[in-house]
């Protein structure tokens, strides 16, 4: 028997609205957005603590300032799992909270079979979950599975074309795999669309 998924938005128009400004100033990625985006994630989650989408928020933005430089991974890296662990505790069916939970295992547990079941289960969830995709496929160019790692990342890049990050990883993956002149190929594209995005 399938559990039946929760709530996953808002009824409350302020919480909701906290979680926009989060997801736009998240989008932007850079440090003093980061911490605005976070802020706002804090406010929605107080308002309404069982806005699952909120807590999701909340964990992408700590998950993402320690690989920014800009934050300790020990303070951070725990509080991501512990809100990316709550989002999941209001719906279990969320394919976002297995996909963070997959890049924490990743990045901070180190733990590369609980990172693929993570991945694997937030793209059975749903198979156009870009972020599931894209962790998906970093893990298996960093355990040398690099052609289905490709597959993976040129997914995650057609469910969002312009999102920077995937572009950059792809040209990292294409390196890894050993075709340097793709690489350079994908990210001089990617350097085009933002030529200040540090990553």
């Amino acid at each position: 028997v399938q559990p039946k998924p929760a709530r996953v938005g808002t009824s409350d128009t302020e919480a909701y609205e906290h979680y926009l400004k989060g997801r736009y100033h998240l989008a932007r990625l850079t440090r003093t957005d980061m911490l605005v985006s976070m802020d706002y994630f804090r406010q929605a989650v107080s308002r309404d603590p069982g806005y699952a989408q909120a807590w999701l928020g909340l964990a992408s933005v700590q998950f993402r300032l320690p690989l920014a430089g800009e934050a300790p991974p020990i303070e951070f890296f725990p509080n991501a799992k512990a809100a990316a662990r709550r989002a999941l505790e209001i719906d279990p069916t969320l394919a976002e909270g297995h996909a963070m939970l997959g890049w924490i295992a990743f990045w901070f547990d180190w733990d590369w079979a609980a990172s693929e079941a993570h991945f694997r289960r937030a793209i059975e969830l749903n198979p156009n979950d870009t972020e599931g995709h894209l962790g998906y496929a970093h893990l298996l160019s960093n355990t040398g599975r690099h052609e289905r790692a490709l597959a993976e990342v040129r997914r995650a890049r057609e469910l969002s074309p312009f999102l920077l990050p995937a572009a950059a990883l792809e040209g990292d993956f294409l390196l890894r795999a050993q075709r340097p002149d793709d690489a350079i190929e994908t990210l001089e594209d990617a350097r085009q669309q933002n030529e200040e995005f540090w990553f």
